[in-house]
């Protein structure tokens, strides 16, 4: 994600000379798709991500978006078992978060595709580790996961896994993880962290939309 350069804060009013065809909704921060006149592929579009605080604005950040073909993305994910349809809409922003159908589905981790949690949300794709409720809280400000606060592990975790951690209530995916350990080595701890967390309810990838 590129992000223009810090510039002195505007008021509302000079926001809006600037960008008078942008209507501004009441949340502070949203996304804006505007098509543009691309000469090469006039299907790409850029996605504008304007940030207010207090009426004033923060920063634009801009993606853009390529449409690929439900094939190609296929072959991409054909080791998570999980099926792309011809009719599924694919595209990728900044070569870096994969769209199905306009919903953030795949994102690239150190050139590897991991599922987000919107997807892992309806469909068990990875190894899962369930975790108390007072865990949760720390894990949703992005924490790294300590054996102390798991409950149950997937006993066929491996050391570098992409690993989905779900709460012990609702059994729901909450953050996804790279497991640090196998899952027998796992067990056998008491204390330390297990699991370093890349993405977590409420972090900038779940806001994508």
């Amino acid at each position: 994600m590129q992000i223009c350069p810090e510039q002195p804060p505007l008021e509302q009013s000079e926001f809006d000379e600037q960008f008078p065809k942008v209507e501004l909704p009441q949340n502070p921060s949203f996304g804006v798709e505007h098509e543009t006149n691309n000469k090469i592929n006039k299907t790409n579009k850029t996605l504008f991500i304007i940030n207010f605080n207090n009426d004033k604005l923060i920063n634009i950040s801009i993606m853009k978006r390529i449409p690929l073909r439900s094939k190609d993305l296929s072959k991409l994910v054909e080791n998570y078992k999980f099926e792309v349809s011809k009719k599924d809409f694919v595209e990728i922003i900044d070569d870096k978060i994969i769209l199905i159908n306009k919903i953030p589905s795949f994102f690239y981790y150190e050139d590897k595709l991991v599922p987000t949690l919107k997807l892992l949300q309806k469909h068990s794709l990875l190894k899962s580790v369930i975790i108390d409720m007072g865990a949760v809280k720390f894990i949703t400000n992005g924490a790294d996961l300590m054996r102390p606060g798991i409950k149950e592990i997937n006993s066929e975790i491996k050391k570098g896994d992409f690993v989905s951690i779900q709460d012990e209530n609702n059994k729901i995916s909450i953050a996804v993880g790279i497991a640090l350990f196998d899952a027998e080595e796992m067990s056998k701890m008491t204390s330390g962290k297990v699991i370093k967390t890349i993405h977590y309810i409420g972090d900038e990838l779940w806001k994508v939309n």
